[in-house]
């Protein structure tokens, strides 16, 4: 007979299929997943043999980790400590042979049984560059250049944002190559390890950046994001410093950044009332190419005709203080944040700076405390030294290219973004195109 019981059960690190039980002995088959680890423990009143049918593992038996491939087998004694891990490309799968007069329950775990062992950490090879897709986002203000310039692919109405490079609980990007296509990139971090993010982003607990494409056909809210100090209190999340580049803009678009002069608390929450707060600010006319900063605590609004790549704080903290009024689809006015944004809000009069930018050949360098920014534009070849300091985001606004590292070769076109793990390389870009990269 081929088995007994048909059964499949699920785990966090894959699955088996129990195929045969009786009192005293029984038989599966397990399928670890790529990365995945069943974690060090022991059986009291058992002993186990495995057969390993395909795949690569390692496992570890009373702390002396050895390697092994298919055809091997190995046997693990009553109330010896044992973990075995998935350290191949495929799903590991061996047939698990148990004999014993208990043969559920009694395990002895050393450690937590649902803690996190990363490719790192078992010497995995990561992929060199990785493809995302977007998460994508239809606020009421939204049109649809993100969709027809970049070829997107959406089943909302309308796509106001796209987020590119995110790992944020509030719109995920997803692996769209390599090993682990299909998953989301938070997941895709947990799997492969914070290794390679580059030492930068060691003491962050969270990704540190979100990349996002913006299509303002109307204007969006009057708002202000909060600093790290105020948002970790308030929101649980760091505060956020945002940087826009104008991929392109309408004739008379234009953006709204801090106060002309300075104000007060008072002057502020009656130009709300009054519908006057636009008259408060600045507005500065919009070309493709331009570049803006915005620090937390200052006000800010993107203009209508606006299509904007940012490049920010991973954070979702945005306070309005004046949406103009308006309805969403289901005739609701938008929620204001009034006091936390006039807690937040830098009164003064608006002076542009707080970053450093720098032009070289039709390139630009943005830095600020949180990240660096290029904009290339590139006709054949441009190589980039690579270093274990951080990551790379690269978002292709224009033309298109090819993306190697290594022995890894990825193509790309205007729209698509890939993530690049820190590591001692060179990164070759190849094509006619505009690229947007970013790092730490």
């Amino acid at each position: 007979r081929y088995s007994d019981q048909g059964t499949v059960f699920y785990r966090g690190w894959g699955m088996y299929e129990q195929l045969i039980e009786e009192r005293n002995y029984r038989i599966r088959k397990v399928t670890i997943q790529i990365g995945k680890t069943i974690y060090e423990h022991s059986h009291e009143q058992r002993r186990e043999n495995w057969t390993i049918i395909e795949g690569d593992a390692l496992i570890t038996l009373n702390g002396v980790s050895k390697a092994y491939q298919q055809s091997d087998n190995i046997d693990v004694p009553a109330k010896v400590l044992h973990q075995i891990s998935n350290i191949g490309e495929k799903p590991l799968v061996l047939i698990e042979t148990a004999v014993g007069e208990v043969l559920h329950g009694g395990d002895q775990y050393s450690n937590d049984e649902y803690g996190i062992i990363t490719e790192s950490d078992l010497g995995i090879a990561i992929d060199p560059i990785v493809k995302l897709s977007p998460s994508y986002k239809d606020y009421l203000w939204g049109g649809n250049k993100i969709r027809e310039r970049f070829n997107k692919k959406s089943e909302l109405d309308t796509i106001a944002e796209s987020w590119e490079l995110s790992a944020h609980p509030a719109g995920n990007s997803m692996v769209n190559s390599g090993k682990h296509k299909g998953t989301s990139f938070s997941q895709y971090l947990d799997t492969v390890g914070k290794e390679v993010l580059g030492w930068k982003c060691g003491p962050m607990q969270n990704f540190p950046i979100l990349i996002k494409l913006i299509d303002a056909k109307s204007n969006l809210s009057v708002q202000v994001h909060p600093n790290d100090d105020y948002a970790l209190t308030n929101e649980n999340e760091y505060g956020k410093n945002e940087m826009w580049y104008i991929i392109d803009s309408d004739e008379d678009a234009g953006l709204y950044i801090g106060f002309k002069k300075d104000v007060d608390r008072a002057t502020v929450e009656e130009a709300i009332q009054n519908n006057t707060i636009l008259d408060l600010l600045n507005f500065y006319h919009t070309k493709p190419g331009d570049v803006y900063f915005i620090p937390s605590g200052t006000v800010h609004a993107i203009g209508a005709g606006n299509l904007i790549c940012e490049i920010q704080q991973s954070s979702n903290s945005t306070y309005r203080l004046y949406d103009y009024n308006r309805k969403d689809k289901f005739g609701n006015t938008r929620e204001l944040h009034l006091d936390k944004a006039l807690d937040v809000l830098n009164y003064k009069k608006y002076v542009p700076g707080e970053y450093e930018t720098e032009q070289n050949d039709g390139n630009k360098t943005i830095r600020c405390k949180y990240f660096e920014t290029n904009i290339y534009q590139i006709d054949g070849e441009k190589k980039i030294n690579m270093n274990n300091e951080s990551f790379f985001s690269l978002v292709c606004i224009e033309g298109a290219g090819s993306a190697s590292v290594k022995d890894k070769d990825l193509s790309f076109s205007m729209g698509d973004s890939l993530f690049i793990p820190a590591g001692n390389d060179i990164l070759n870009i190849h094509g006619k195109c505009k690229v947007i990269l970013t790092k730490v």
